[in-house]
């Protein structure tokens, strides 16, 4: 009878310490678009557009754009991620180090995908502290795996943008 709630014990611990290893994320208030990304209305992230070239460059370039809300928080928004129209898609962010990882995670739908593919827009708040921190922007495709898309240093002290890629999506063609 010890030998069994031994072994009861051990593989509660087991289990227990399995469960504990789900990966959650540090940021809050995410949020993801739709096919063909945010619209100019539920975006976030302050904006003064000026021209039509800002305004391409908002609609066309996919990048990392960045708001300092207060002393403690920035808002991540990225835009125009291409994936398959059909899937489960998240967005996290993950502190490693002293780096932080923003992931866009895309899974099928029970083993289903759609013959078309979207931009995609996510937005995270995280608490980071104002000053230049190296960002890693990967991708995490279900069929693929995970893919770098940027890495590099940005100046968290105030806001800004990272082009990764320009001209993403059918209507962008130069």
């Amino acid at each position: 009878m010890f030998k069994a709630i031994k072994k009861s014990i051990l593989a509660l611990l087991l289990l227990s310490f399995i469960g504990c290893s789900e990966e959650t994320g540090i940021g809050f208030n995410t949020n993801y678009s739709g096919c063909g990304g945010f619209s100019d209305t539920s975006s976030k992230v302050v904006s003064n557009l000026t021209s039509e070239e800002d305004i391409e460059n908002m609609v066309c370039h996919q990048k990392i754009v960045w708001t300092r809300l207060d002393d403690e928080v920035v808002r991540f928004r990225v835009q125009r991620v291409t994936l398959n129209c059909c899937g489960e898609t998240e967005f996290r962010v993950y502190k490693n180090d002293s780096n932080y990882e923003l992931r866009v995670i895309d899974e099928s739908d029970n083993g289903m995908r759609c013959s078309c593919s979207c931009n995609f827009d996510f937005e995270s708040d995280v608490k980071i502290a104002p000053q230049s921190t190296d960002i890693r922007l990967t991708v995490d495709i279900e069929e693929s795996g995970k893919e770098t898309l940027y890495e590099g240093n940005l100046d968290l002290t105030g806001s800004g943008e990272v082009i990764i890629k320009e001209y993403t999506g059918y209507s962008c063609m130069h």
